[in-house]
């Protein structure tokens, strides 16, 4: 079962849509339920796709990167769209690739139902303007994740996780 950088770099391409997303995230719980030798239940799911410093397992799944993966790139490729495209602005920039627009926009909305908050009323060119790092996005996303996680665990399991990231808490995977 192989989810590494490969998978970010096809996510920060193309802004996959949430059944796509699926299908993958579907095949990456198959691999590790095969490798844990059981089914995973609703708390293990959740936490196979947070990262390892929030107590999780970092299996990245793609319904969850998809929009910050594309996000990103598209933050960090704005400059050279602007210069590539004779442009003056960012918006002005945008509305020359309307159908690269419409996917962006659709990015930060699901940034937005994921929990990331934009400044009140920026437009998109705007909310482009400031490079966004995807590691940043995921971050937010992902203590939103945590918390909403926290909320329905008894008070033992709770404390597992709490207990289980912060700073070297890959250190298991290092070899040897």
């Amino acid at each position: 079962c192989y989810a590494g950088s490969a998978s970010q770099h096809a996510l920060r391409l193309s802004l996959a849509t949430v059944e796509e997303a699926q299908r993958y995230d579907e095949q990456l719980v198959t691999c590790w339920s095969e490798l844990a030798e059981r089914r995973l239940d609703d708390t293990g799911l959740k936490l196979l796709g947070l990262r390892a410093k929030l107590g999780g397992v970092g299996a990245h799944y793609a319904r969850d990167r998809r929009c910050a993966a594309y996000f990103a790139s598209g933050s960090a490729a704005v400059e050279a769209l602007v210069e590539d495209l004779n442009c003056s602005t960012v918006a002005d920039a945008l509305d020359k690739v309307p159908l690269a627009a419409s996917k962006l926009e659709e990015a930060r909305q699901g940034l937005v139902a994921q929990g990331v908050h934009f400044s009140e009323g920026a437009t998109l060119a705007n909310a482009l303007q400031h490079p966004s790092p995807q590691s940043l996005l995921m971050l937010c996303v992902q203590k939103n994740q945590r918390a909403a996680l926290l909320q329905f665990l008894p008070q033992q399991q709770q404390a597992e996780v709490r207990g289980a990231g912060g700073p070297g808490s890959t250190g298991f995977l290092a070899f040897p």
